[in-house]
């Protein structure tokens, strides 16, 4: 209104303006239109002449260029964020591998113990440059939806239990109770997804505790499912981390997960696991007192899978 009242006043000889408006049958709409004022001799107002252009699909196409734009950025975000995070895994492996086979070509006397500590040091670096590349293959077939899981019937107690042994040959000085219910019911579950999910919490578990901090491993039952928890006693996680935590490729110098040496995978690939099985995982933390990991799966009643389904630790 305003506008055309400066097209008859004179104060402006035409108008032109972007708007939305309401079609008849509701639905929104772009228009771009333009109207200018014609006069008689005079000079008095005869009338206006406007034209109206349909301008929604160009609209709708400048939308769509910004979100592409935004996921462009935060895919090559992403992909720094990613080659930052890989660069700094297997130049820490590196250092070792090649430091300590330098040692043992170089150094004319070295004891068979001092060659065996060398090689000890050696191989872990290599397993954990090969488990860093599997996690990061697994995420990717997760990521597009080419990961199948064999859902059979678990003892989840005796998974636990088997997973907390070897836990203990590898924790080192951290020792690991195991306080989970043994007779838990069955889940719902891929025994292998499942022994991978509880090896990549633990393992973060005795990452994050200092020299000696226990380790504890409990379960609760709520309806319809079974609830692990994994809690450590190092430095805890900052409570606002949650979503960066379960992230994929989330890695940060200034992060405080990344004080300790690891691949960064495993807990995205933990809740791809969890999400696959149809439950959740979240974790609690306070700074100076530890972390407590928690997943849920759904529980299985034997009667629902045939005998010959049905899996243990051993079995898988």
């Amino acid at each position: 209104i305003d506008q055309f009242r400066a097209l008859s006043d004179g104060t402006t000889g035409a108008v032109d303006s972007e708007t939305k408006a309401v079609r008849g049958d509701g639905t929104s709409m772009w228009l771009h239109w333009s109207a200018t004022a014609v006069r008689r001799a005079g000079g008095e107002l005869d009338y206006f002449i406007a034209m109206f252009n349909d301008t929604t699909a160009r609209h709708e196409a400048e939308v769509a260029a910004v979100k592409n734009i935004n996921v462009l950025e935060r895919l090559n975000r992403l992909k720094s964020e990613f080659l930052t995070m890989v660069r700094h895994e297997f130049r820490t492996a590196l250092v070792g591998i090649v430091g300590f086979s330098e040692l043992m070509r170089d150094t004319e006397q070295l004891d068979l113990p001092t060659v065996q500590g060398f090689a000890t040091d050696i191989y872990n670096d290599g397993r954990r440059l090969d488990e860093m590349l599997d996690r990061m293959l697994d995420l990717d077939r997760a990521g597009a939806d080419k990961v199948e899981i064999h859902l059979v019937a678990v003892d989840l107690g005796a998974a636990v239990g088997e997973a907390v042994v070897l836990a203990r040959v590898s924790g080192g000085l951290h020792p690991i109770t195991n306080d989970v219910d043994p007779h838990l019911p069955w889940v719902s579950g891929d025994a292998p997804r499942l022994a991978q999910l509880l090896r990549i919490l633990l393992d973060n578990a005795i990452k994050y505790s200092p020299r000696g901090g226990l380790i504890v491993v409990s379960s609760r039952t709520e309806p319809g499912q079974i609830v692990i928890s994994v809690k450590d006693h190092g430095d805890g996680m900052p409570p606002d981390f949650d979503d960066q935590l379960f992230s994929r490729y989330q890695w940060s110098a200034n992060n405080p997960t990344t004080k300790v040496v690891g691949t960064g995978l495993g807990l995205p690939m933990a809740r791809q696991i969890v999400e696959m099985h149809g439950g959740r995982i979240w974790f609690e933390s306070k700074a100076g007192v530890g972390s407590e990991f928690h997943f849920s799966v759904p529980m299985q009643t034997t009667r629902d899978v045939p005998v010959e389904q049905r899996m243990t630790p051993e079995a898988a």
